[in-house]
């Protein structure tokens, strides 16, 4: 019907009354109102697609952005690694180099022959040994302590002082009280004693036995270097310890003993043991250096057990003493000056 007026007022052929008009012209308000408002949730919806459309953009170009920056990402470790791979190709290159410099050095370089190390020299350590119980060409003076022990026996004991010049030795005896004033001459390869109360002066051997198993010879001072015949024959293990060795051989038959080993320390030089044999090939006794010091700044033989190989429990110390340069007299050691 509403339509219908619309066609016929549009032709002018409709007589519309006020109250018509008045209803026809608030539904076309109504109408335009309801249109507007359509407009107005359009034109929001419009708008709100937009935004949610830039909304979309924004994300889509962080999303792209994300992707370059991780792209570049790639790309800088990729370079990197190109980077690491070829510093480590050019290391390898120059290992490679350096290691065919080094052959061809070693190629050109002439052969580097490694000695052994040379043998201790046999002399230079009898001298040494020497050297532990005296002063090289200096005269001097000593005492010596001996205490003798044999197995159920009483110990005996006996004191001397000695002095030496050269290889010439005259040993007197200071105790005990029966035995004071006795005096023992060395001259060489030649030994007298002359006792206390008489003025007769006899010839000895060095190989006799003073008090247990100290012979004369033992007290008289040494002179290995002179007497013997050094060889150094190598190492050997004594109780889980290298030692080196020793071998000394007499040079004339007036010595005290035919044949003396000694067994050294391997880095002091300085003896441990020593085997004496007897002409016959025996082993006479054994001694055992247990301490040494220093006398006005040199070291010296202090301490030393001499043991009876066959005998159990038989034993002598001997106790080196107050060793001191001095200058004597080289009359008092005259086969002479004992019977005075």
């Amino acid at each position: 019907m509403n339509t219908l007026i619309k066609v016929l007022l549009s032709l002018g052929l409709v007589l519309v009354s006020p109250f018509s008009l008045a209803t026809t012209i608030n539904g076309q308000i109504t109408d335009a109102v309801e249109t507007l408002i359509v407009v107005k949730n359009e034109a929001k919806t419009v708008v709100k697609d937009k935004e949610l459309n830039k909304e979309a953009l924004n994300k889509e170009a962080l999303n792209k952005e994300a992707l370059n920056k991780e792209e570049l990402n790639k790309e800088e470790i990729k370079n990197e690694e190109i980077k690491s791979e070829k510093i480590i190709s050019e290391g390898l290159q120059s290992n490679e180099l350096n290691s065919k410099v080094k052959k061809t050095e070693q190629i050109k370089s002439p052969i580097t022959v490694i000695e052994a190390p040379a043998e201790p020299d046999a002399q230079q350590l009898l001298e040494f040994i020497d050297g532990l119980r005296g002063y090289k060409g200096q005269s001097f003076t000593f005492e010596i302590s001996n205490i003798s022990f044999k197995k159920n026996k009483k110990k005996h004991s006996n004191k001397l002082a000695v002095k030496v010049l050269s290889n010439a030795s005259l040993v007197e005896f200071t105790a005990p009280a029966r035995s004071k004033g006795r005096k023992i001459l060395k001259q060489a390869q030649n030994m007298w004693i002359r006792f206390p109360g008489t003025r007769n002066v006899l010839r000895i051997s060095p190989t006799q036995r003073l008090l247990g198993e100290a012979s004369n010879g033992d007290v008289t001072g040494t002179n290995f270097s002179q007497d013997y015949t050094a060889t150094y024959e190598g190492t050997e293990i004594i109780d889980d310890k290298t030692v080196l060795k020793l071998n000394l051989m007499a040079r004339h038959d007036k010595t005290t003993y035919k044949q003396v080993v000694f067994f050294l320390d391997n880095e002091s030089h300085l003896p441990l043991r020593s085997d004496f044999y007897a002409r016959s090939g025996k082993l006479a006794k054994q001694a055992y250096y247990t301490k040494f010091k220093e006398f006005d700044g040199e070291l010296k033989l202090h301490r030393m057990k001499l043991v009876d190989p066959i005998i159990e429990g038989s034993y002598t110390w001997m106790m080196f003493d107050k060793y001191q340069k001095q200058d004597l007299n080289p009359a008092i050691f005259h086969k002479d000056a004992l019977s005075r």
